[in-house]
């Protein structure tokens, strides 16, 4: 009888105390960057909600500090009924909210959202406009479909960023770095073309690049195609991994983003 009070007052401990991403009851498991490979219930990252008192559900973490890569939302094992501790769903995890096991991405800053120059343009550069999707929709996230689709919308002309020279990546890197942003999209990708038929917008192929020497393994050189052998986009992350500064990885289409849209071959305005 004492051994069972022992047990129960441990968990009411922790289920009053305040956990990393949740708390008694959350959907379980480990916040980590990537949870795209099934594993052990309650310790590995996996696809499923899973786990705890109240059956945990998806969870979306702060992409930027933990949990889902990219801003891509997922749920994690739990050592709760997905058969964690003694496999009778006691804990729900240290991952998730109480309930709905969701934990809200921290929004995008706009504190540093210059003013347009002119409709639609937030800055122009050497010939190039361009317009910070995350200045103008509140902070939205895409896939890279929806990012190229949003530039697109803006009219003929618009796409999604090409990186094409060592300034125009400097610049970029110089916005990404002021406005805080994880990542961002560009119009990078190997859609249809293998595993090296990396092209921009254009269809014009990489003749400059600036990947990473690191990833998610640590240094193994990007495009590593990482997970599930299908990173066919190309995303600028500022200092995601480890010993990384801002460069270009190669990432899941299905990750969501911000963008930068660029109009090419444009007379500069001043200002």
């Amino acid at each position: 009888m004492k051994g069972v009070l022992a047990v129960l007052s441990v968990v009411v401990g922790v289920s009053q105390c305040q956990l990393p991403y949740g708390s008694y009851g959350g959907g379980g498991g480990f916040p980590q960057r990537h949870n795209n490979f099934p594993g052990r219930p309650g310790i590995f990252p996996g696809r499923p909600g899973g786990g705890g008192v109240g059956g945990g559900g998806p969870i979306k973490f702060p992409s930027s500090v933990a949990g889902s890569v990219h801003g891509k939302p997922g749920g994690v094992g739990g050592f709760g009924n997905a058969g964690g501790i003694g496999g009778a769903g006691i804990i729900g995890g240290f991952g998730g909210a109480v309930g709905g096991g969701q934990v809200q991405e921290r929004p995008l800053s706009t504190q540093f959202c210059p003013a347009y120059i002119s409709p639609l343009v937030h800055v122009s550069v050497s010939g190039s406009n361009y317009h910070f999707s995350w200045c103008a929709d509140g902070g939205q996230k895409y896939v890279w479909e929806q990012a190229k689709n949003y530039c697109k919308k803006l009219g003929p002309g618009w796409s999604s960023v090409s990186i094409e020279t060592p300034t125009e990546n400097q610049f970029i890197s110089s916005i990404i770095d002021k406005h805080g942003l994880p990542y961002i999209w560009t119009s990078g990708n190997r859609l249809g073309g293998g595993p090296k038929g990396w092209k921009w917008a254009t269809g014009q192929p990489l003749t400059y690049n600036n990947w990473a020497l690191t990833g998610f393994t640590p240094g193994k050189p990007q495009p590593d195609n990482q997970e599930d052998n299908n990173e066919q986009c190309l995303s600028v992350l500022n200092r995601f991994y480890p010993n990384d500064g801002i460069t270009w990885h190669d990432v899941g289409c299905h990750h969501v983003k911000p963008t930068i849209c660029e109009y090419t071959n444009v007379q500069s305005y001043v200002g």
